[in-house]
C-alpha cells in the first residue's frame, strides 16, 4: 500500500509543476515565435538629426523622390540632417548621399505592400527606486515584429527619425 500511495504523490507534484511550466511555454511561443516569423521584404529610406533645428529638411514629392528644402532663418545655425537607408534583408542601416536618395523612387503609405509598419514601442519596468526603459523601433506586422537599428550607438535620440517611404521594387 505504500508504493501506491508514493506514485499519488509523485503524480500529484508532478501536475503542480506540469501546470505553471507548460502555461510558461504557451506564454513565450506566444511572444517570441511571430518574431521569429517577421521577414519584412521592403526597404525604407529614411532622416535623422540629433537636434531640434536641421536643415535640409527632407520631403516627398508626388513622383516618389525625395526632395530637400533648406532652411535659414539668420540667427540659428542648424544642425545636418542625414539620409539613411535601411535593408531589411541585412537588418542594418547605411548612410546615403541627397544624390544617392534622388535614385530611388519612395512609397510613402504608413505600411509596406507586404504589411510591415515602422513604430516606436517603449515600456518602462522596474520596482522601487530602481527602473529600466527599454525602447525601440520596430518593423510590425499583426502579432509579427522584428526589431530595427536605425541609429549606431547613442548618437542620436531615438526620437529624432522621420520616416521618408519604402522603396519601391
Amino acid at each position: 500500500m505504500p508504493t501506491a500511495k508514493k506514485q499519488t504523490h509523485f503524480k500529484d507534484i508532478a501536475l503542480l509543476f506540469a501546470i505553471p511550466l507548460s502555461i510558461a511555454l504557451i506564454a513565450a511561443a506566444v511572444v517570441y515565435v511571430p518574431r521569429f516569423l517577421a521577414n519584412p521584404a521592403y526597404d525604407f529610406i529614411y532622416a535623422t538629426c540629433g537636434d531640434y533645428y536641421c536643415s535640409p529638411l527632407y520631403t516627398v514629392d508626388q513622383s516618389g523622390r525625395i526632395v530637400s528644402q533648406p532652411q535659414s532663418d539668420g540667427f540659428l545655425r542648424p544642425r545636418a540632417s542625414q539620409l539613411r537607408y535601411y535593408d531589411s534583408a541585412k537588418g542594418s542601416f547605411r548612410d546615403i548621399s541627397p544624390e544617392e536618395a534622388v535614385k530611388y523612387s519612395l512609397l510613402t503609405d504608413s505600411k509596406s505592400p507586404d504589411g510591415y509598419t515602422l513604430t516606436k514601442e517603449s515600456s518602462r519596468s522596474g520596482f522601487l527606486f530602481w527602473s529600466t526603459y527599454d525602447g525601440g523601433w520596430y518593423l510590425v506586422d499583426g502579432a509579427k515584429k522584428k526589431n530595427v537599428t536605425l541609429s549606431a550607438g547613442n548618437t542620436v535620440n531615438r526620437d529624432d527619425i522621420k520616416f521618408l517611404g519604402w522603396v519601391k521594387k
